[in-house]
């Protein structure tokens, strides 16, 4: 038997014109910018010419890490995705 609880939740909001998972106004401004990761990137100044220990990019290292917010249209199909699954399995 599995250790997960589960707790009560809302329930998921449907369209009505095709019976999808419905994401609206207010989940979109609660989620736009909460969601981030950070890649490693080239200082183009400092790869293509000398190295600079007075970038304000890399410090001179050339290479930099940069965080890049997760886009809202990719959060929706996340969400669009996961109450889908929940649905099918009889979770919500």
């Amino acid at each position: 038997m599995s250790d997960i609880k589960t707790a009560p939740c809302a329930r998921i909001p449907m369209d009505p014109r095709n019976s999808r998972p419905l994401v609206t106004n207010q989940m979109k401004a609660d989620c736009i910018g909460e969601f981030e990761f950070t890649i490693q990137a080239a200082c183009t100044a400092c790869f293509y010419h000398e190295p600079d220990e007075d970038c304000e990019v890399c410090q001179g290292g050339i290479e930099y890490e940069q965080k890049v917010t997760v886009p809202w249209t990719t959060c929706k199909q996340i969400y669009k995705r996961m109450a889908e699954i929940a649905i099918k399995s009889g979770g919500l």
